[in-house]
């Protein structure tokens, strides 16, 4: 049985660790959504449109400019560094879906989405 736990333990490690970066960015563009639908207005198919184009350049610029315009290769951190990371995620998807909040309060409308 202690085999299983540490097969376990193990799994959920490698689960957290590769899944982290994309969990934190599906929660901020879920929750942002979620902001822009009760800030911003009345959702539309066109909104709903623009809030993806929005959300797909808002991440490949963070690419382009981490790899220094897709011609640096990222270097990995360690598991420990990625561990801590992970668990201060929620300061950054809140940062996230409060500049949301901000922008569909002060913008509004269809500029926000």
């Amino acid at each position: 049985m202690k085999e299983f736990g540490e097969h376990y333990r193990r799994g959920l490690g490698m689960s957290a660790r590769n899944n982290a970066l994309a969990y934190g960015y599906s929660v901020t563009a879920t929750a942002s959504f979620g902001m822009l639908a009760h800030t911003a207005g009345p959702m539309s198919i066109l909104r709903i449109f623009m809030f993806v184009v929005g959300s797909g350049i808002a991440f490949a610029s963070v690419n382009a400019l981490v790899t220094r315009g897709f011609r640096q290769r990222v270097e990995q951190e360690p598991p420990v560094v990625v561990a801590l990371a992970t668990a201060f995620a929620v300061v950054s998807i809140s940062a996230g879906v409060g500049i949301a909040a901000l922008i569909g309060w002060g913008v509004g409308g269809w500029v926000a989405w």
